[in-house]
């Protein structure tokens, strides 16, 4: 059965490779799903290479903003061009549309292209305001949109929210799903290559060496590590494994970046001829095959890292300034290299340098590399802190966080997670981040863990413990405020009810009408005042809020029946909060250990980092 679905994917390329990766996995699963995606210029290449996307269509943004600029068009004329293009996305009714830019603007798009079913940001047709009609896209616009930590991976929520509703509307999967490439090479009338990959230096490159991309960070938009800082790291690479060489990525605008990252390689001894420089030199075609080829990409570039992952390299993200595990690499064993204490700027400090980026030291960096890559004699039964001491880099991991990627089996509840490799306390964002994953995975997925077993990586210090009890109290404080509300809501419900118009009743049914909107206003103020400065409480409220702002009935016995609904997951969500608190305080508790010399209980210990 051919279903036909249109995806507005118009953000920037990081984000298409996130589309392209759930947009695989479903293509895989429903066979005949027929895909159509809307993207800007930035994207079409990339995914015109994917052989089974049926159709690519490019918003001409570029062109349609500089007519207008320029003078040679007015609006109106511009508005008939922009409406010539969406005719043939308007002809007839698609099967599914997912609007996974997740912006204001697309929403707009969304709105207008009719489909029996949606998913991401759209438009009510009366009033034109934001909607957000399933519960993924909720979650997406509340917590991922409102910058609060969580830990589900961007391309697992874009997958699972596609998977859940074809399966709703379409039925269980196809069995025997046959696996989907990701990029395939153009090929001209001739049988060439367009690329001309076989006619680069890079397919004249040592094939007897094992080589690592270094993909250079665009100047400019955000904090980078430093050419010093990469330069050294090479040499480490160069000096202590003979058998590999390095190849530099890069835009244009990195060439002298390049030039001095090769400066600093002389600088440091080594034979800058075993660094291939392809920085400014390469096409789209050229970019990923280097990228699915490399035996690792190590960059800070939040495009590259998407497009390794997807391409099945291994990766070592080198995060500085602020960084998020949700929108890092995707798949098993890779690493992410982060501060373990945010500076000033990462904190939002207006003005302030980065100085993060400096406890991230080139020793370090090469050290998480080299444990990585010889995973395979270890077996990751050395620990990281083992490996460090090893290399005597005792201290340069003291300032560190890092992460491992893995993709968790079924019975765990599948998807991504990211393994703390270094034993610090455990940060309140960090418990947040986990508590909101399974929050949402109960909710949207119907996954229950064991509380316990999830615990069993956190580590208290005396920040989390302070933290966890204020939770604890609150969320039992925001699950009465839920429950009271819920019941406002259904009285509220059941007296419009029963009037017979809601345009004519007597004052006294009015009056109590309007005190009753009147308690579950004062209660929405009282859960606004109960989020500030607690992230796990503001994001249940943050995402109670979409909930309620989509609301979709038309008279208030309705608005407030599904009102009540949402006030009622309210409340459970937050006792649910303030269970993981409980059971996180109960890892502080006194244990009893017996004596050597008797049986009887003589001694009580705390774990390690509880009085930290």
């Amino acid at each position: 059965m051919k279903l036909r679905c249109v995806v507005l994917q118009l953000g920037p390329l990081r984000s298409t490779f996130q589309a392209i990766a759930a947009l695989k996995s479903a293509k895989e699963l429903y066979p005949g799903l027929e895909l159509h995606v809307v993207t800007t210029e930035s994207s079409t290449e990339a995914l015109q290479r994917v052989a089974w996307i049926d159709e690519v269509i490019t918003l001409p943004a570029k062109a349609l903003v500089r007519d207008i600029t320029s003078g040679e068009l007015r609006e109106k004329h511009a508005l008939g061009n922009l409406a010539r293009w969406i005719g043939p996305l308007v002809q007839f009714r698609w099967d599914f549309l997912i609007n996974w830019t997740y912006s204001g603007s697309s929403s707009y798009l969304a709105a207008m292209i009719p489909a029996r079913v949606k998913l991401g940001l759209t438009r009510r047709m009366n009033d034109l305001t934001v909607s957000a009609p399933d519960g993924w896209s909720r979650y997406f616009q509340a917590i991922v949109q409102g910058d609060l930590p969580q830990n589900i991976h961007v391309t697992d929520i874009l997958s699972t929210q596609l998977l859940t509703a074809l399966q709703i509307h379409c039925g269980p999967p196809a069995t025997g799903a046959k696996s989907l490439g990701i990029f395939s090479v153009d090929l001209g009338a001739d049988g060439r290559k367009l690329s001309k990959i076989t006619d680069t230096v890079w397919a004249s490159r040592d094939r007897g060496k094992k080589w690592i991309a270094f993909q250079l960070e665009p100047t400019g938009k955000k904090p980078g590590w430093g050419t010093e800082n990469w330069g050294k790291l090479a040499a480490r690479i160069l000096r202590r494994h003979p058998s590999h060489a390095i190849v530099l990525l890069g835009m244009h605008s990195e060439s002298r970046a390049a030039t001095h990252l090769l400066s600093n390689i002389r600088g440091e001894g080594q034979d800058p001829a075993r660094v291939l420089n392809l920085v400014g030199k390469t096409d789209f075609n050229l970019w990923s095959t280097i990228a699915g080829s490399v035996s690792w990409v190590l960059s800070g570039n939040e495009t590259a890292i998407p497009l390794a992952s997807l391409l099945g390299t291994r990766v070592v993200q080198i995060s500085t300034g602020s960084s998020r595990l949700d929108f890092g690499p995707y798949g098993n064993g890779h690493y992410v290299i982060s501060t373990a204490v945010d500076c000033a700027a990462c904190l939002g400090a207006i003005g302030a340098p980065h100085e993060c980026r400096r406890s991230i030291t080139p020793d370090a960096a090469y050290a998480i590399w080299s444990y990585g890559s010889s995973e395979w004699s270890h077996l990751r039964k050395n620990s990281l802190e083992k490996h460090f001491s090893r290399l005597g880099l005792t201290d340069d991991i003291r300032e560190l966080r890092v992460h491992r990627s893995r993709i968790r089996t079924i019975d765990q509840g599948g998807g991504m997670e990211f393994e703390a490799l270094t034993k610090r306390p455990t940060h309140i964002r960090e418990w947040t981040a986990m508590v909101l994953e399974h929050l949402a995975r109960e909710l949207y997925c119907g996954w229950t863990p064991e509380i316990p077993q999830q615990l069993a990586n956190v580590r208290l210090g005396t920040e989390l413990l302070r933290e966890l009890r204020a939770i604890k109290e609150k969320g039992a404080a925001l699950a009465k405020i839920g429950a009271e509300a819920n019941r406002i809501s259904a009285k509220l419900s059941g007296r419009s009810a029963a009037l017979k118009s809601e345009n004519v009743m007597s004052l006294d049914e009015r009056a109590e009408l309007q005190s009753l909107s009147s308690e579950l206003h004062q209660l929405e103020n009282l859960l606004k005042r109960l989020a500030e400065g607690q992230p796990a409480i503001s994001a249940l409220v943050r995402l109670h809020a979409v909930m309620m702002h989509n609301l979709t009935g038309a008279q208030l016995a309705e608005l407030s029946s599904e009102a009540s609904l949402w006030y009622t997951q309210l409340a459970d969500s937050a006792e649910r909060l303030s269970e993981w608190a409980k059971e996180s305080l109960l890892l502080a508790r006194p244990v009893a250990i017996a004596s050597s010399q008797s049986t009887h209980v003589s001694e009580r210990t705390f774990p390690v980092d509880t009085l930290e």
